[in-house]
């Protein structure tokens, strides 16, 4: 079974044994005519919603106590939007149920990420990434 972990406007990834990958790039018309390039690193069983649900999240989020308030937006990479949740408890189970059941959309965290910067119109502003990105420079480009 192949599992798409995450899309944008140019390319997807997509997990799974060697053997279905090899099928799917000789065999599908839509696939056969596309570059394939091997990932970096392995993806475990997230960012799809064929491994893990609700109550999976509510195993990792039970006891945490929410006493810390978020001071500024973090963006979802699956819709582009800030969550909303605001304290640690919320926060952390919006961010573990898209991590556990949702694909990552960059084009869309890209396209909420820049939206957000043109309304504030700041001076400056510092954003951060999980990991190193070169989708980092394409909101750095808008």
């Amino acid at each position: 079974m192949a599992t798409v972990f995450n899309t944008d406007d140019k390319s997807v990834s997509i997990g799974c044994p060697p053997s279905t990958l090899r099928s799917l790039f000789s065999e599908s018309e839509f696939f056969k005519h596309t570059k394939n390039v091997p990932m970096r690193k392995v993806q475990g069983m997230w960012h799809t919603n064929k491994a893990y649900g609700p109550e999976h999240v509510k195993q990792i989020v039970e006891g945490i106590t929410p006493n810390s308030q978020l001071c500024f937006p973090i963006f979802s990479p699956g819709t582009g939007r800030p969550f909303e949740g605001t304290d640690g408890t919320s926060l952390l189970t919006e961010i573990m149920t898209e991590i556990l059941t949702q694909s990552i959309r960059w084009d869309q965290t890209i396209d909420g990420v820049s939206a957000h910067l043109k309304r504030l119109s700041p001076d400056e502003a510092q954003l951060w990434s999980l990991q190193p990105s070169h989708y980092m420079a394409s909101v750095l480009e808008r």
